[in-house]
C-alpha cells in the first residue's frame, strides 16, 4: 500500500500602476507518503517507510513598460526543499535533508512594426545551496562531484514573427539547468527508488515552428501548429529499470533528443470540435566508451499521439471520445527490454443543465479493456520471430487497469 496526503497553501498579491506592475507569490506545499510493503511484493525488498516532502518559497515579479515597444521584467525567487524519512520496520531516527534555491531572471520584450516582430532575451541565474542535503564530508546526496554551492547563469532568446494576422513564426533557444529534486534523490514508492548520487542536468535547447489560424466562422474554424525541437544535454536525468523491475533515475553523460511536434484544432458548425497532437522523437546516447553508446534513450518513445473529438450543445452537454497512443520504448540503457505499445480509448460526458446547476462528469477509461499485448520475445534480435504476451503498463511500469468508470460532481459558489 502507498498512501499519500498532500496539502498546498498559496497566496498572491498584485499592484498595478500606469507603467509598472508588481506581483508577489508565496506558497507551501507539503506531502506525506507511507509505503507499506512488509511482504516485499514490489521493489527490492521488505520495507515500511514514511516520508515527508516539503517545498516553501516566494517569488516577486516586477514589470516595467516605459514605451509601447518595450516591456522589461525582473523576477527574484527563493525556495526551500525538505525531505525527511524514517524506517518504520526498525523504528530508526528520522533523516532530515534540505536544499535552498535562489533564482533570478531579467527579461525584455522588444516589439517592432506594430507587434509584428517581438524579440525576447532572457538571462536567468540559479544558486543552489546543497549543504543541508547531507554530510558535506562525503557528499551524501547530490552526487559525489556536486559542489556544496552550485549554480548557473543561463541566457535564452526568443523571436516571434507575425507576417499576417493568420500566420506566426516562433523560435527559442538557450541554455538550461535542472537539478534533481529531493524525491529523485531519496524517494521510495516501491517500484520507484531515488538515487542520492544524481548530478544536476545541464544542456542547450532550441525549437522553431509556425502556427496558422483560421478565424472561426459559421462553418469552420481552427488552427495548425508545426514545430521542431532539439535538445543536447550533459548528465541528463532518466529513469531506467533494473533486473528487479525497479525504476531509479540515473545520469546519462551526453545525450541529444530531436523531433517534430504537430497539432491540429478544428471547430465545425460550432457544435463539433476536435484536437489532435503528434510528437515524433529521435534520441541517442552519446556517452563515449559506454556499452550503450548510440542507443536510444530509455523511456523516450518515438511516437506519441493524442486525439479528442466531442459534440456539444452550448455549455449544457458535451459528449466525446479520446484516443492516446504511445509507441514501444526501451526501459533500459542497453535497449534489451522493449515495452508494449499503449493504445487507450475513452468516452466522456459532461452535463450542466443550467448555470446554477453543478457540473456532472462521467468518464469511461480504457474503453476496450486493453490490458495485454503480443510483443517480440527478443527485440534485440530482429531475426527472432517468436512472440509473447505481456502486460501493457504505464510510464512507471504499473500494469494498466481494465475498463474504468469515473463520476464527479463539481459545484461553484
Amino acid at each position: 500500500r502507498l498512501s499519500t496526503f498532500r496539502n498546498l497553501l498559496s497566496g498572491q498579491v498584485e499592484w498595478r500602476g500606469s507603467a509598472v506592475s508588481v506581483t508577489g507569490t508565496a506558497w507551501n506545499l507539503w506531502r506525506e507518503e507511507t509505503l507499506d510493503d512488509r511482504e516485499g511484493e514490489v521493489g527490492s525488498g521488505n520495507s515500511w517507510t514514511r516520508a515527508e516532502i516539503g517545498n516553501t518559497g516566494g517569488r516577486v515579479t516586477a514589470t516595467w513598460a516605459p514605451k509601447a515597444w518595450l516591456v522589461a521584467g525582473l523576477t527574484l525567487g527563493a525556495r526551500h526543499d525538505s525531505f525527511a524519512d524514517e524506517d518504520l520496520v526498525v523504528e530508526s531516527d528520522r533523516t532530515n535533508r534540505g536544499r535552498m534555491s535562489d533564482t533570478g531572471s531579467a527579461s525584455a520584450d522588444f516589439r517592432f512594426f506594430g507587434d509584428r516582430l517581438t524579440i525576447s532575451p532572457v538571462l536567468a541565474a540559479t544558486l543552489l545551496d546543497n549543504r543541508l542535503i547531507g554530510e558535506v564530508s562525503d557528499r551524501v546526496g547530490g552526487g559525489a562531484d556536486t559542489p556544496v554551492v552550485d549554480g548557473s547563469v543561463d541566457p535564452r532568446l526568443g523571436v516571434l514573427l507575425r507576417p499576417a494576422s493568420w500566420l506566426a513564426f516562433r523560435a527559442n533557444g538557450g541554455r538550461y539547468l535542472r537539478p534533481p529534486d529531493l524525491t529523485e534523490l531519496f524517494g521510495d514508492s516501491g517500484s520507484l527508488h531515488g538515487n542520492p548520487e544524481l548530478l544536476p542536468e545541464r544542456g542547450w535547447s532550441a525549437d522553431f515552428g509556425a502556427r496558422s489560424t483560421l478565424k472561426k466562422g459559421p462553418v469552420l474554424g481552427g488552427s495548425v501548429d508545426l514545430s521542431a525541437f532539439w535538445l543536447v544535454s550533459e548528465n541528463r536525468i532518466i529513469y531506467v529499470q533494473n533486473s528487479q523491475r525497479t525504476l531509479y533515475p540515473v545520469n546519462f553523460g551526453n545525450t541529444w533528443v530531436q523531433g517534430i511536434e504537430a497539432a491540429l484544432e478544428v471547430d465545425l458548425l460550432s457544435w463539433v470540435d476536435s484536437q489532435t497532437s503528434l510528437t515524433w522523437t529521435l534520441s541517442r546516447n552519446l556517452t563515449e566508451g559506454s556499452q550503450a553508446a548510440n542507443n536510444e534513450l530509455p523511456r523516450t518513445p518515438s511516437l506519441e499521439v493524442w486525439q479528442a473529438t466531442s459534440v456539444h450543445w452550448r455549455n449544457v452537454i458535451r459528449i466525446g471520445h479520446t484516443f492516446a497512443y504511445t509507441a514501444p520504448n526501451y526501459w533500459d540503457a542497453t535497449n534489451l527490454y522493449l515495452s508494449a505499445p499503449r493504445e487507450v480509448h475513452g468516452l466522456f460526458l459532461k452535463l450542466k443543465p443550467t448555470p446554477r446547476w453543478p457540473e456532472i462528469a462521467v468518464d469511461c477509461l480504457n474503453l476496450t479493456d486493453t490490458m495485454t499485448a503480443v510483443v517480440p520475445q527478443n527485440p534485440a534480435d530482429p531475426e527472432d520471430t517468436s512472440r509473447m504476451v505481456t502486460a501493457v503498463t504505464d510510464y512507471v511500469s504499473f500494469p494498466l487497469p481494465g475498463r474504468t468508470l469515473l463520476a464527479s460532481v463539481r459545484c461553484a459558489f
